[in-house]
């Protein structure tokens, strides 16, 4: 009897040392900072340097284009630079401010820039930028409703007709638009469609701060790919995001550290 229990009490600890959800514990699900991208040299910038840019996203996100044309090179719709090389090949215009939430200079940073787009050719009197950027699909499985929150930080500045969602899909579904900014001018409305939430923001209201949403996960979801969208830019200003987090605090069941389902916990827990 002591062996059997001493073997459950082995296994119940194993499988808590692991993901701890019985007692609300936070649970990462997806963390990225873009600090480990390979970045290289730029291509037509006015600020010419190596190990500062690249338009390859980490392993198994995606970024799509829809371009009225090609602008500068470097700003063809998502990429990743250095924040301080992007401030001075910028000339600031206030990109600085974006200190990503603790004071300091920012590092490698995900950029919608059509601003810098506009600056090679004037793409944006032929049309619009719009891109996204999508990650892989993230292992939900197991997870409660409801129970999600993505938290980032961002730098938005807009100008004219500039607009942007985040969204979240499940299962390969249809997307969920959790966050929507619309500007005309320099005056930005931020919308949580999902939370009937809406403020009205001025000008440098938004370029440094950090967003934490509740996703609405439905129950029995399996994966979601979350997607942060530039929409109908021209020659405006920029979006950059940073230190991008999904966390849950509830689960259904225990997960392994490789993903897999293990067993529900109330099953463990009633033995």
């Amino acid at each position: 009897m002591f062996f059997k229990r001493a073997i459950f009490a082995f296994v119940v600890l194993s499988l808590f040392t692991v993901i701890n959800f019985a007692h609300g514990v936070e649970v990462v699900l997806l963390e990225e900072g873009f600090d480990s991208l390979e970045l290289g040299a730029t291509i037509n910038e006015q600020v010419a340097a190596d190990a500062v840019w690249t338009n390859t996203p980490p392993d198994g996100w995606a970024i799509e284009n829809d371009l009225a044309a090609p602008g500068m090179p470097e700003w063809d719709g998502w990429a990743f630079a250095d924040g301080e090389w992007w401030t001075q090949t910028a000339e600031d215009q206030e990109r600085s401010k974006f200190t990503a939430g603790d004071g300091k200079a920012v590092q490698t940073v995900a950029i919608a820039d059509p601003d810098e787009w506009d600056d090679l050719g004037s793409p944006g009197d032929q049309g619009s930028l719009n891109s996204w950027l999508s990650t892989s699909d993230i292992n939900i499985a197991g997870v409660a409703p409801d129970s999600m929150v993505l938290t980032f930080d961002s730098s938005w500045r807009p100008e004219d007709t500039q607009n942007a969602e985040v969204t979240v899909s499940f299962d390969g579904g249809a997307e969920i638009v959790i966050i929507r900014m619309e500007s005309s001018g320099t005056t930005t409305i931020f919308m949580e469609p999902e939370n009937n939430f809406e403020e009205t923001l001025a000008d440098l209201e938004q370029v440094n701060e950090t967003i934490e949403i509740d996703i609405p996960n439905p129950a029995g979801a399996k994966t979601m790919v979350c997607t942060w969208a530039m929409l109908d830019a021209t020659n405006d200003w920029w979006w950059a995001i940073d230190n991008i987090s999904i966390k849950t605090t509830e689960a259904m069941s225990a997960v392994s550290s490789s993903g897999k389902l293990s067993t529900l916990w109330g099953d463990i827990k009633g033995e």
